[in-house]
């Protein structure tokens, strides 16, 4: 396991067996191939209709790759089944319950799982936590005010600094 991993679980470690897994299509699980060019990264759609014309234009390309490579198993991805996954590996390892630690999307599967295992998990910590409820394309959507004010005032902040910085006066 990694240092950081080794440090962080010397409390942890002795009391606990730690199990991570894979979710369905991730990492070492079963692989989805969409075709995707090599080094493919995301980038910004910026700010101009242009670059969210492009970035939806790509989105689709994107999306009609993978269901041209996969169609018979993109039902299958899903939190729930991910969730479904997680209570087989609980089981398998013949255990009642499972105590979970999970960061940012991990803490709406967690949730997920509490809501259809109710009576089989132990302790949780969710950090960062995104509520089931709001894990969709409306997440930002109550913040966009507050975000809006924090970005004006770091480039208040930055436009102050430009001799040190170089990104722009204004």
């Amino acid at each position: 396991s990694p240092p950081v991993v080794r440090t962080a679980m010397k409390e942890v470690g002795p009391r606990y067996d730690i199990v991570g897994f894979d979710p369905r299509f991730v990492g070492r699980s079963t692989p989805l191939d969409c075709d995707w060019p090599v080094g493919f990264t995301w980038f910004s759609a910026g700010a101009s209709r242009a670059g969210f014309d492009r970035q939806v234009a790509l989105s689709k390309s994107l999306a009609a790759k993978c269901r041209a490579t996969n169609a018979s198993v993109l039902p299958h991805i899903t939190t729930r089944n991910t969730a479904r996954d997680m209570d087989v590996i609980r089981g398998a390892l013949g255990e009642r319950k499972i105590s979970y630690l999970g960061y940012s999307y991990g803490t709406y599967l967690g949730t997920v799982y509490t809501q259809m295992f109710p009576g089989r998990y132990d302790r949780m910590v969710l950090d960062g936590a995104v509520g089931p409820d709001d894990y969709s394309p409306r997440l930002l959507k109550r913040t966009v005010t507050e975000n809006e004010q924090a970005l004006s005032a770091w480039a208040t902040w930055a436009a102050a600094r430009h001799t040190t910085y170089g990104l722009g006066r204004s």
